[in-house]
């Protein structure tokens, strides 16, 4: 059997973003405009889209499975928060929204959206904008440093944020339900990009 997945399908691109649903036998990886979903135990791509839009910079498994949510930030000058969902088992698309995005996102490709597709975070400089699914903002978080990465618990009361090396490359947890940090682990590495 395999011991990788071969992920050449993005060709020159870099991955963006991946994700296992929550039995972890499948794994759904987006590069440039590319969408695929692999079996993981057999090690089998089981189906490939086009997301039709710039490099995806967040993808999520529904919390029942049956569909994969993938998000970009587009634009130069008016940035659109595109997000498409498609349904697991065939790669069809089910729904595409195409939104506002806020216009003091510094940092756009840093996104994250809990399990239960409820809450989104979205890396501006040094702060994080926590909104509901209307976009409506409930928290800003801030740090010293830039933000490099961001990922919810799987309850949706916490969410980690990582520096991108402009600071002491430290991982940060917070509650959500305070807006308060409760704890900072230090980090060896320069940039923490993924979490």
């Amino acid at each position: 059997q395999q011991s990788v997945i071969d992920t050449r399908f993005v060709g020159d691109e870099y991955i963006f973003a991946m994700a296992f649903d929550r039995t972890g036998k499948y794994l759904v990886i987006a590069g440039g405009t590319a969408v695929q979903l692999w079996d993981f135990e057999t090690r089998r791509r089981v189906w490939s889209a086009d997301s039709q839009s710039d490099e995806a910079e967040a993808v999520i498994f529904a919390a029942d499975g049956r569909s994969v949510s993938v998000s970009s930030i587009e634009g130069d000058f008016q940035l659109r928060r595109i997000t498409k969902q498609f349904e697991a088992a065939t790669g069809r698309v089910l729904s595409t929204r195409n939104e506002a995005a806020p216009n003091d996102t510094g940092n756009p490709s840093v996104v994250a959206v809990s399990e239960d597709r409820a809450l989104k975070a979205i890396a501006s400089d040094d702060s994080i904008i926590l909104s509901d699914s209307s976009g409506r903002t409930l928290h800003v978080l801030t740090q010293q440093h830039g933000i490099g990465a961001l990922a919810f618990s799987a309850d949706g009361e916490l969410i980690a944020s990582g520096s991108n090396g402009e600071g002491e490359g430290a991982l940060k947890i917070w509650d959500l339900s305070s807006s308060r940090e409760l704890k900072v682990l230090d980090s060896e590495r320069e940039y923490v990009t993924s979490l």
